[in-house]
């Protein structure tokens, strides 16, 4: 069975391929060298706590497959739609700056995230089992129990402010302040953030004439330089936080990821005036 496609899409992609090249090479380099920062069986986080351990370590599995998303969706000249990933690489990054520069007892921290986590994952079980109805899943009984004994610990406006800030206790503007990337998050929260909530609508569709519309169904080279760019540079900060977050001693190939969006991004840069 023949896969679907967009239209034009063959003859469309080999013109964004190579437009881009330099920056689909350099982020293929950035996956490889990427790949070798927690290895197949390597044991990570020795010494440190279970928390904290399975929180950075999820980050990076995280970050490494929303920065794949990047590259496949940009590839396809989906540019545009990748807004998405790299919206969700930020904000888990400027949670994990928080978490590994910021909090006192970064393993109670974890546990905390992970309780956040679960919490509202529970909301999406909950309307699973309403709505679907049948027999729960067993596998989810200890998950809930931990929930309920973490919301019993707070006042039901503790809870609720828990579940809505996690840790954090606060909003992403105001988390990026802490942390001290309020100047990204000015910059690159609005416009991602369009492709969340439709602001982007037209962007698609436009009038030609008094008659004629004009669709962009085909693919399209919007954003593919920018989030290419923008995704190897928050999976580069992100590594360094979890290679010091779990002392995985990995300075070297991070080092080289951060020289490829260093090339990328010096190209980028306007000359002075």
């Amino acid at each position: 069975m023949p896969d679907i496609e967009l239209p034009c899409e063959e003859e469309h992609c080999r013109v964004i391929k190579e437009e881009f090249k330099k920056q689909f090479e350099f982020a293929k380099s950035a996956w490889r060298i990427s790949m070798m920062v927690i290895m197949p069986d390597e044991r990570v986080g020795v010494g440190k706590g279970e928390p904290l351990t399975l929180c950075l370590a999820a980050a990076y599995v995280k970050q490494m497959r929303l920065f794949y998303a990047v590259y496949r969706l940009c590839e396809k000249g989906l540019g545009e739609e990748s807004n998405l990933q790299v919206r969700a690489m930020f904000e888990l990054y400027v949670r994990l700056r928080y978490l590994v520069a910021k909090a006192p007892d970064k393993d109670e921290f974890s546990r905390r995230w992970m309780m956040w986590a679960m919490a509202n994952d529970k909301k999406f079980i909950d309307a699973m089992e309403k709505y679907f109805p049948g027999k729960p899943d067993p596998r989810f009984n200890l998950w809930k129990e931990l929930v309920k004994k973490e919301s019993e610990k707070m006042t039901p406006d503790e809870w609720k402010a828990f579940v809505r800030d996690g840790p954090w206790g606060c909003n992403l503007a105001d988390l990026s302040e802490k942390v001290e990337s309020e100047g990204n998050y000015r910059v690159m929260y609005p416009f991602l953030s369009g492709t969340t909530h439709g602001y982007d609508l037209f962007r698609y569709a436009r009038r030609k004439g008094e008659e004629a519309t004009e669709l962009d169904i085909t693919p399209t080279v919007r954003c593919a330089d920018q989030n290419l760019v923008a995704a190897m540079s928050l999976l580069h900060d992100s590594l360094i936080l979890i290679n010091v977050g779990l002392g995985l001693g990995k300075e070297k190939p991070i080092e080289d990821v951060g020289k490829l969006v260093k090339a990328l991004t010096v190209e980028r840069t306007p000359p002075p005036m």
